[in-house]
């Protein structure tokens, strides 16, 4: 991803050419990549929520749903990221 006109965020991505993305991998804990991944994608769930919202009934509904997804999805990895980080 070379543009952050796409998400509006920053994004391992764009990092990437300059070899900062393979030092994340490497030096960041599994865990905490998957909080940050999480973060991540809920904030281009939200990003293409209030960019598109205005669209027609059936993007709006898309949308949602697709928004809905990504929370629930991203409790469920930040609640066993958590629990694994605290148990282990």
């Amino acid at each position: 991803m070379k543009s952050e006109r796409i998400t509006g965020i920053l994004t391992a991505g764009i990092l990437g050419e300059y070899h900062l993305c393979s030092k994340l991998h490497a030096e960041i804990i599994p865990e905490l990549l998957a909080i940050i991944g999480t973060i991540h994608a809920l904030a281009v769930a939200e990003s293409l929520y209030a960019k598109y919202n205005r669209s027609s009934r059936i993007l709006k509904t898309l949308l949602l749903a697709y928004r809905s997804a990504s929370w629930i999805s991203a409790w469920i990895a930040l609640s066993l990221a958590t629990i694994y980080i605290v148990l282990y």
